[in-house]
């Protein structure tokens, strides 16, 4: 890997490690930024070393699941136990892994991901607007819930481009859900 494709791998990592922890995750008071630290570098490099390169030529949806919950119980089994004020969660392990291969898919690192980051925006375009919270989904049922509505919110645009263009929207001010399908198509 070259050094700039390292450098943006990092950045990717700090914008998606901060937007997963930064409403969902509270640290014991008793723990230091050097026992925070620690615990992340565990994730990521589970992450970039074992989950990441699978997704290289691409993943099926029931891949990807398997893969938010080994994040999951991976982040679950660190051995500071006492250094989460709560469990890690599904809701925080698909914030990570989704918005982490986000990056690197609109980077071209990856082939595009199955599911899109999902948080409080995404929820808000959905059936399940204001009934379910992403920082407390504890099962993989539930987040099987989300995707479901999300696609039926995207129709026939992957769910991934329906995100991006939705993002990019909000972000623009607009409200036109044809730029969603037009992006599909390009």
């Amino acid at each position: 890997m070259n050094i700039q494709d390292q450098f943006l791998r990092n950045e990717f990592w700090i914008l998606s490690w901060n937007a997963s922890v930064q409403r969902a995750v509270r640290y014991a008071k008793s723990k230091t930024e050097k026992d925070r630290r620690a615990f992340r570098q565990f994730v990521i490099e589970h992450c970039e070393r074992v989950i990441i390169p699978r997704y290289k030529n691409g993943q099926t949806e029931a891949e990807h699941v398997a893969n938010v919950v080994e994040l999951r119980d991976i982040a679950s089994s660190y051995r500071d136990q006492e250094l989460l004020a709560k469990p890690y969660n599904i809701g925080v392990a698909q914030k990570l892994l989704n918005l982490q291969l986000k990056y690197l898919w609109c980077a071209n690192l990856v082939e595009i991901p199955p599911h899109c980051p999902v948080d409080r925006i995404i929820l808000g375009y959905t059936r399940l607007k204001n009934q379910v919270n992403w920082t407390t989904m504890t099962c993989v049922s539930e987040y099987e819930e989300v995707v479901e509505a999300i696609r039926a919110t995207a129709g026939d645009t992957p769910i991934a481009i329906w995100e991006l263009a939705t993002y990019d929207r909000r972000r623009k001010g607009k409200a036109n859900s044809a730029d969603a399908k037009s992006c599909a198509a390009d």
